[in-house]
């Protein structure tokens, strides 16, 4: 293939990748810059149950590798 007809072919790949280049800004939202200010915690995620209940989490958070 010639280089024409690369340079062509790479513009209708990108073409549709431009168009939401401009359909979105750039800069991100502010609710990811600064979420915190946006969203506030519910509280439901086991706040204030004590540091035992904590090290208990962490520990079984290291020994099956899972999320709690």
């Amino acid at each position: 293939m010639s280089f024409a007809q690369q340079v062509e072919i790479g513009n209708k790949v990108y073409e549709p990748i431009k168009e939401l280049n401009e359909q979105f800004p750039k800069e991100p939202l502010p609710e990811m810059k600064e979420p915190w200010k946006h969203w506030q915690p519910d509280g439901k995620k086991g706040e204030g149950k004590g540091l035992k209940h904590e090290i208990l989490l962490i520990a079984m958070q290291l020994f099956t590798a899972k999320p709690m």
